[in-house]
């Protein structure tokens, strides 16, 4: 949820954010892995995310970044998702040119 945005003190805008706790603890890579291909992405050489469907990159996406609730389910909690039609920098990371 976005609070409020703000003007720091050389003119950028901050935005900030909150979000609601979520129960459970941090899954391994395993199933961060399970989840994201389940969700149709594959993992790039360097560690990251991509989804060819809707070309959306997900990067950050380590296990502090995911919980695992106690009836099972992984969720992101933080990742950097970004539309990502640059295919020379997606091959870069890994992700064959079609």
């Amino acid at each position: 949820m976005i609070e409020c945005t703000l003007e720091d003190d050389q003119g950028r805008l901050v935005t900030v954010i909150s979000q609601s706790f979520i129960e459970g603890d941090h899954p391994s890579q395993a199933h961060i892995d399970e989840y994201m291909t389940a969700e149709r992405f594959v993992k790039t050489r360097s560690g990251d995310w991509y989804r060819a469907t809707d070309d959306i990159a997900a990067f950050d996406g380590h296990p502090g970044n995911f919980i695992h609730t106690p009836d099972g389910n992984v969720v992101p909690i933080d990742l950097v998702p970004i539309r990502h039609p640059d295919a020379d920098h997606l091959f870069m990371l890994g992700v064959p040119k079609s």
